[in-house]
């Protein structure tokens, strides 16, 4: 044990590897159970051996874990949605239930330049009913049947009259979630199901009806009032300037549906996304103001616990009441009465029992990475910072003979400095050296900045909580003064988001770290991944890095942004936007802007797409010219690859924009793929015809104008990979192909990685095609 005062933190340690290594299942339950009784008889039997005894006595705790993570699981529910029958994939199945989260709206672009807008929440079931097949606004007379289960909705159009608590019934199919289709992506089944949703559904504007309100959760409800009404305070005087304020709400009240995606990016790569993130260290610089507030008030200290708890929770409340809250909310809560009890107070013992407590309470949070970040922080904040900041105080000293009564003014404002200059410091180096791991793993990346950011960050996220919070106090007396307070808000979190944007950008701000899985994936290897009504194709060799098309915009970064996060690149030798259209390319800003390439290609014809006016912008951003691609060109990219280039040509005369992208083939010794895009039939005619020779091992081709199977066969085409059609749908159409050509559905297999291995003299060379999710159906 580390401290006699902490004896819980080696329990919690022991018991945390019994949890893991039961989540790994490497063990039975009925083994488990074995050794956890032998392990106990051991401590009984070994009690009078004070060594023993303790080594048998965490092998019992460990033990203890072992067993509670494999312990079968409670039975599912007869009405559980697990349980339901067929029907509830019908699209003219109906449910009934209560919302249980605050919908969020987002607006989404589309290829047609129309904005989609959708809403968002958690639906609990309650209730269900087949219909036979009849619409969502017919007379049915077929009884409710019960039923249980949390989904995610998601309603297509505007919806935001609804609030948590709402009662719906609405029509539609129930589909379990998806896995990621590329690498790097969040697995969203594991996410969900630790919150006990397995499915989700998206829901038409015109199937569903609000059929009362009010209901549900009244905590929840009180919880989601309390963040609107508090929200409308922090935008007084910030009308005119929606995304500081959406800023100022998520930096105070966790409110980031609304943050801009290029400030919440900044924030991330410069590993200071607990700006925008509720957690213990927000919960605490709320009650370090209202500490302050009460010393100048002079109230007496024996009563400042009684004042500080209701406080505390209603912040809670303003938040939403989030875990990362709730979990702070309860630390503090405990420390408090231990403080009004006369207790000493011990961080490390109040860590280890959160920690220990958790375990109990689900085990399977250890394989929840904000979870594991917030214990890992606060951990590292208890035992590294204060001898790193003893460390770095060391220096600046005065003497140790001179009685502080004896320094001067400025000796002790210089003190005070240098104190809490070593402490921002420490602070910073113990969480990254704690985070950082753990960052590396979970979302393959690590922020060396953030030490440096962090020691203008903390200090100025110290006095945007006390200002947001005097703002939101003093608006139920003047909503005059709560605007002063938001504009001087304002300019600090101006600052706050210049400071960031600069760091965020600079080389080494932020280091993408390959996952372990990366490392088996040979070289030279080209990686076929599906977006949204389109696919992307990463070029890896042992020196270089291409990326052909960069997919859509997202809230989020996207998922070509996530794919080369997962493989390790943090630059690219060129991106190719081989169709320049807004299902294709419409997010290269972002991947142009964190990845900086060397080269930046574009077909040598123009199209009408609204891309086409961001280009100049983009060549601005590598501070490289446009490079224009035409036929007859051949260029390296790395060793092993190169490409030719076979459409279009200079002089050609296709009107369509998808016939007006490049073509490209790309050799690896006398093996190839080729990229044609979502080309029409007379341009793959004319490839056939300028080219005879072409070979094509491997096809990468949408199905939105299929080729038919005499030009499939014309180019030996062994491996056929399906770009997502622009309707996204689930299924390819039915194709005729040749018996010798396999198809891969992108859709349903996930990206996919082809290698090509060289031959020798005992055998041929070979391509291995890789999938992410699964091979694809005979």
């Amino acid at each position: 044990m580390l401290s006699p005062r902490a004896p819980l933190f080696s329990v919690s340690l022991a018991f945390a590897i019994g949890c893991v290594l039961g989540l790994d299942g490497w063990i039975g339950f009925g083994a488990s159970l074995a050794v956890w009784m032998v392990a106990g008889v051991l401590w009984l039997l070994l009690s009078r051996r004070e060594s023993a005894s303790l080594v048998a006595f965490y092998f019992f705790v460990a033990c203890s874990g072992l067993v509670l993570t494999l312990m079968p699981p409670r039975s599912i529910a007869p009405d559980d949605l697990r349980r339901l029958p067929g029907e509830k994939s019908d699209q003219t199945t109906q449910w009934r239930g209560i919302i249980i989260q605050e919908p969020v709206g987002q607006n989404l672009p589309h290829a047609s330049r129309r904005t989609l807008d959708r809403t968002m929440f958690t639906f609990r079931v309650q209730a269900w009913r087949p219909t036979g097949g009849r619409f969502f606004s017919a007379d049915i007379d077929t009884p409710w049947q019960p039923a249980s289960g949390d989904i995610t909705c998601t309603i297509l159009g505007n919806a935001k009259e609804l609030l948590c608590g709402d009662e719906l019934e609405f029509a539609s199919a129930l589909t379990p979630i998806a896995p990621p289709l590329c690498p790097g992506g969040l697995d969203a089944p594991a996410f969900d199901a630790r919150q006990g949703i397995f499915y989700e559904t998206t829901i038409s504007s015109l199937n569903w009806r609000l059929v009362a309100t009010g209901g549900g959760d009244w905590w929840e409800n009180l919880s989601f009032r309390a963040r609107d009404w508090a929200y409308e305070r922090l935008q007084l005087g910030l009308e005119d300037d929606p995304r500081m304020a959406d800023l100022l709400a998520g930096i105070l009240i966790g409110y980031r549906q609304e943050i801009p995606p290029d400030i919440e990016q900044d924030f991330r790569r410069t590993g200071t996304m607990h700006v925008v993130a509720i957690s213990g260290q927000k919960v605490g610089q709320v009650v370090l103001v209202v500490l302050v507030l009460l010393q100048l008030c002079g109230l007496v200290r024996w009563r400042w616990a009684w004042i500080i708890v209701p406080i505390v929770l209603l912040y809670c409340l303003l938040t939403g009441s989030p875990a990362p809250a709730v979990r702070a909310t309860v630390g503090l809560l405990a420390l408090l009465l231990a403080w009004k009890l006369g207790r000493p107070l011990n961080m490390l013992a109040c860590w280890s029992l959160a920690f220990l407590a958790m375990l109990v309470w689900d085990p399977t949070v250890l394989f929840d990475p904000g979870a594991e970040l917030s214990f890992a922080i606060v951990l590292g904040l208890i035992l590294l910072a204060p001898p790193i900041a003893r460390f770095f105080r060391r220096p600046f000293q005065p003497d140790p003979f001179l009685p502080n009564k004896l320094l001067t003014k400025p000796q002790r404002w210089e003190k005070a400095f240098w104190w809490w200059f070593a402490a921002l410091l420490a602070t910073g180096i113990a969480a990254t050296i704690t985070a950082e791991p753990i960052t590396a793993i979970a979302f393959h990346q690590v922020t060396p900045i953030s030490i440096l950011a962090n020691l203008i960050v903390i200090p100025t996220l110290g006095l945007i909580i006390t200002i947001g919070t005097l703002s939101i106090t003093i608006s139920l007396l003047s909503t005059t003064l709560a605007a002063l307070l938001n504009n001087a808000n304002w300019l600090l979190a101006k600052l706050l988001i210049l400071f960031i944007g600069w760091l965020a950008h600079e080389p080494g701000a932020a280091v993408n770290v390959p996952d372990l899985r990366a490392f088996s994936s040979p070289t030279p290897t080209l990686i076929v991944a599906p977006l949204q009504d389109s696919a992307c194709l990463l070029i890896r060799t042992k020196s270089e890095a291409w990326l052909i098309n960069t997919g859509r915009e997202t809230p989020t970064p996207s998922t070509v942004w996530h794919l080369l996060q997962f493989y390790g690149i943090n630059r690219l030798d060129g991106i190719v936007l081989a169709q320049v259209a807004t299902a294709d390319n419409a997010g290269a800003a972002m991947i142009v802007r964190d990845f900086r390439p060397r080269h930046l290609v574009v077909p040598a014809l123009r199209t009408h797409s609204p891309i086409e006016k961001s280009l100049p912008e983009l060549s601005t951003l590598t501070g490289q010219p446009l490079e224009e691609w035409k036929q007859g060109q051949s260029f390296p990219l790395g060793e092993g690859v190169s490409v030719d280039v076979l459409h279009p040509a200079v002089d050609d005369t296709s009107s369509h924009a998808d016939d007006r992208g490049l073509i490209l083939l790309f050799r690896a010794g006398d093996q190839t793929l080729l990229w044609a895009g979502r080309a029409g039939d007379a341009v793959r005619q004319k490839l056939t015809a300028d080219n005879p020779d072409l070979r094509a091992d491997v096809l990468v081709m949408g199905t939105d104008s299929a080729p038919d199977s005499d030009w499939l066969s014309s180019l030996q085409v062994r491996d056929w990979l399906q770009i997502p059609p622009h309707d996204r749908r689930v299924n390819a159409p039915d194709i005729p192909v040749p018996d010798f050509c396999q198809v891969w559905n992108l859709n349903q297999t996930g990206s996919v990685e082809v290698s090509f291995q060289p031959g020798t003299a005992a055998c041929p060379p070979e391509i291995h095609l890789r999938p992410w999710l699964a091979l694809p159906s005979p």
